[in-house]
């Protein structure tokens, strides 16, 4: 070999180990870089923990299920029979809900088909009319609508049947255990019942879906047609909604079966609690007990990291 060619090869040796050395010392600036705005990141605190006080027991109720958890820490603060099955009645409108904006956009639009004659609450919707599909969801979640509820599944790609069969998709998919689903309304027929523990799961999911909150939450409200033509006015069908201001928002459901349903969820002092009732001959008058019982006996304190030095 040259001495030329041994100097160009010798050169190019040295080239590509400084090119090298500066890469591997630009991936070591980075990698350091990446550790120190972890290592700076802002503690974020955890979140208090409810803790129960009191010597008091539950208040006795006409609900022979139920259930209180905590929203923030998901601890469970009370249960009757959260895990047996109960029909939920129109509670199980939340889950359609949800299956729906699977689907749906709130800001599009939902032309009614044919739809069968329905009983209870309806809306009064006729085949040919154009609506808002957030519209709809008020109408479904505010007042309750069966016929709503039906328009839904009608329009669903596949049809009913196939909205149902989501209905149960959509149910394994939130984790349920003991929840089947025959019709979007919650109609007493059919294999159709959940459980306290299981709606509160549901809850959790709608709750967390703005267009779904905003419904939960509203007590009146006035919504049309496309065209402006057919006015309906919604007012809640959540009677703890209207009388009371920590109450957040939630959702009722009433049959022959299922006797008095209701989800509620409230926040006092800056703690927010989801309640349901299940089977109740007095729902209003069981959450408020169980739930004026709760935040008296109940207190909640921010636990302390075990790096940290306890708060004095």
């Amino acid at each position: 070999m040259s001495t030329k060619r041994r100097r160009l090869l010798g050169f190019l040796g040295t080239t590509l180990f400084i090119l090298g050395l500066l890469g591997y010392t630009g991936l070591y600036i980075e990698s350091q870089k990446i550790e120190a705005s972890r290592v700076t990141l802002p503690f974020v605190g955890l979140t208090p923990v409810p803790v129960d006080v009191g010597d008091v027991l539950p208040p006795e109720l006409t609900a022979v299920a139920g259930i209180v958890i905590d929203y923030d820490s998901g601890s469970v603060l009370f249960e009757k029979n959260a895990n047996t099955y109960y029909p939920p009645a129109s509670t199980t409108k939340l889950i359609t809900a949800l299956v729906v904006l699977d689907v749906y956009s709130p800001e599009s639009e939902l032309t009614i088909g044919e739809i069968p004659p329905v009983s209870g609450s309806v809306l009064g919707i006729r085949s040919g009319e154009v609506y808002r599909v957030q519209d709809l969801l008020d109408a479904l979640l505010i007042t309750s609508a069966n016929d709503v509820a039906l328009a839904f599944a009608t329009a669903y790609p596949g049809g009913s049947t196939v909205f149902v069969e989501d209905m149960n998709k959509k149910a394994a998919a939130l984790g349920l255990q003991d929840s089947v689903f025959s019709n979007p309304a919650g109609f007493d027929f059919g294999m159709h019942h959940s459980t306290a523990i299981d709606l509160a799961k549901i809850a959790r999911a709608a709750w967390e879906a703005p267009a779904l909150r905003t419904a939960m939450s509203t007590r009146h409200k006035l919504i049309t047609d496309r065209a402006g033509n057919k006015r309906h006015e919604l007012v809640s069908t959540n009677m703890l909604l209207h009388e009371d201001n920590s109450v957040l928002g939630g959702k009722t459901g009433t049959t022959e079966k299922a006797g008095e349903v209701l989800i509620l969820l409230e926040n006092r002092l800056g703690h927010t609690i989801l309640a349901v009732v299940l089977g109740s001959t007095d729902r209003y008058s069981d959450t408020t007990a169980l739930i004026d019982w709760l935040y008296e006996n109940y207190t909640w304190l921010q636990p302390t990291p075990p790096h940290l030095p306890k708060a004095e």
